[in-house]
């Protein structure tokens, strides 16, 4: 066994660096070494990513290392994800037409019955990561990242699963300040494997500009880049995010204009809901609703 002598957490021997301060490993002999109450044994790489197997004291909640892009990752008591990966090394991709918008494409209510709600007050994860800030108040949940990074919370209930469903939530950029990367939402997430397998809808209200992205085995696709829509409500004000998706086939709406559409064919087609803010900038979220037909 080996063990980083910075934060006293135990490995694996095959491991060489700590996944925290990425400091060199020593070895020591386990039966006779001693360490503090609050070490913790890490599993083995897992391809870019690190799994810690480790169970803090005290708590139900199990607590996941992701080297995805740098992040770490966290799965909190209240039944979510947290993910925070840093977004400093990626290209930023722009569409320069002036306006990405269709022809209105109106969404028939009537035909999804079955509407699964969310006011998400539970979703303010019981540990912070050290710079991010998650909050909840006037039936808003309020999620500020650090910057250069993305911040991602992905439910654990197994209910509110995207395929075949309408999918939408409000969001609200609280300065109205730009975000380089954008904020949104997740959909067909992967709770096991957090940003390893889904689709994210992503606005900047600031340029009313929206993308959309794929995410897969740790990487951030850009599918649809920056392009300009008037859908998109400036500054601080509500903006109304929907996707429908129908067997893979997905339609993206702001404030019920379709933007964009793209069928999937890499075989990412179910999962869970997600939402995604970046950079250090409060995006409040609130109404989430999946609805089924």
């Amino acid at each position: 066994m080996k063990i980083c002598p910075l934060c006293n957490r135990r490995y694996e021997d095959e491991m060489n660096f700590c996944v925290y301060d990425r400091g060199a490993l020593v070895s020591i002999d386990i039966s006779s070494a001693a360490f503090s109450s609050d070490a913790r044994t890490v599993g083995e790489p897992v391809g870019d990513s690190w799994k810690e197997t480790g169970k803090k004291k005290g708590s139900k909640a199990w607590l996941w290392v992701l080297g995805v892009f740098a992040g770490v990752a966290l799965i909190c008591s209240g039944g979510f994800i947290v993910l925070l990966g840093l977004l400093a090394s990626l290209p930023v991709e722009e569409n320069n037409s002036s306006d990405f918008a269709r022809e209105l494409d109106t969404i028939d209510i009537s035909q999804y019955k079955k509407a699964l709600k969310d006011s998400l007050i539970d979703w303010v994860p019981a540990r912070s990561i050290e710079g991010t800030e998650v909050t909840y108040s006037n039936n808003e949940l309020v999620m500020k990242g650090k910057k250069d990074f993305y911040y991602v919370l992905i439910t654990q209930k197994s209910n509110f699963r995207t395929e075949n469903a309408l999918t939408r939530v409000v969001v609200r950029n609280v300065t109205g300040k730009e975000t380089k990367h954008g904020f949104g939402i997740l959909i067909h997430s992967d709770p096991k494997r957090p940003l390893q397998r889904d689709y994210a809808f992503l606005i900047d209200t600031s340029s009313q500009k929206f993308r959309v992205v794929r995410h897969r085995d740790g990487q951030e696709e850009t599918l649809v880049p920056w392009s300009k829509s008037d859908a998109i409500k400036p500054g601080i004000a509500e903006n109304l995010l929907e996707v429908v998706d129908e067997n893979g086939n997905m339609k993206f709406y702001v404030n019920r204009k379709i933007l964009t559409s793209y069928s999937d064919d890499v075989g990412i087609k179910k999962g869970v809901v997600g939402i995604y803010v970046s950079d250090d900038l409060p995006i409040a979220f609130s109404g989430l609703e999946i609805r089924t037909k």
